[in-house]
This record gives structure tokens, sequence and C-alpha cells, in this order.
């Protein structure tokens, strides 16, 4: 088995923020729909495309404090020190073989689809209470408990 360099522009579905001592990962898999007609991220994030094949060992890649010291060791400005693009095509990592990254995201991949569902559903029971919630404040709405 060997292993490979590449750079996050080669491998790297993830969004990272870009600013300097931020950590904010989302890692939005194939059935993240949802998340991406439903959310509108701020201009403080990066996106990482990656493939199917490489989207769970990103997702734990970029979660790691190993990317996050290398993000901050790029990050630049005067005011406000962040990445671009450019920057992190150039954090160099380790991958190993294309067989063991199909493996490994048979395993997380669907973990990932399963935490990025419940997210999903969290965000729609949010809703339901932000308009149910009133409605039994003002008495409009009765809850029947037994």
């Amino acid at each position: 088995m060997t292993s490979k360099h590449y750079s996050l522009k080669f491998l790297g579905n993830g969004i990272v923020a870009k600013m300097k001592n931020t950590i904010k990962h989302i890692s939005i898999p194939g059935n993240g729909d949802y998340f991406l007609k439903n959310v509108i991220l701020s201009t403080g994030f990066q996106g990482i495309q990656c493939t199917n094949e490489s989207f769970g060992y990103m997702h734990c890649l970029i979660n790691t404090n190993w990317f996050e010291c290398y993000k901050d060791i790029l990050s630049h400005g005067a005011t406000q020190e962040s990445v671009n693009e450019n920057d992190l095509s150039n954090i160099l990592f380790v991958a190993p073989e294309m067989s063991v990254l199909k493996e490994f995201s048979n395993i997380s991949n669907p973990l990932i689809e399963m935490k990025m569902k419940n997210i999903e559903e969290n965000l729609e029971l949010i809703k339901m209470k932000q308009n149910i919630l009133p409605l039994l404040i003002n008495g409009q709405l009765k809850a029947e408990m037994n």
C-alpha cells in the first residue's frame, strides 16, 4: 500500500472558516440538498470540493487540530488574517491509495449523511416550534397531555 501527498485542491465537499483562529467546519454529503437550499453562509467560509471516494477522509482531515494549525500558519492580512483558495491549495497532506479511500468512505459517508439528516430534522423542528409557540402562549392552541 502506498500513500501519496496531495493538496486540498486535488482531493478537497467541505466548508471551512477562512479566518485565523476560527474553527468552523461543515461537511455536506450527497444528501445535503436541504442544507444547500436553506442555509446562507457568510463570506467568512471557504469551500473545498471533493470526490465521493475522498469525502469521508476530507471530513476527518478538516476536523483535526493539525488542519487548523496549518490553516492558521498560512493566514495573512493586515487587519483580519485569513486564508484564500490559493492558500488552501498549498496545504499538503498524505492520503492513502484510492482503494483505501473508497473503503473508508463506504464506512464514514453513511455516518456523515446520518448526521446531516439529523441536522435537517432539527432545523425543521425548530421551525415548527417557532410557529407553534406563539399559538400556545396566546391560547389559540391547547396542548393535551395524557
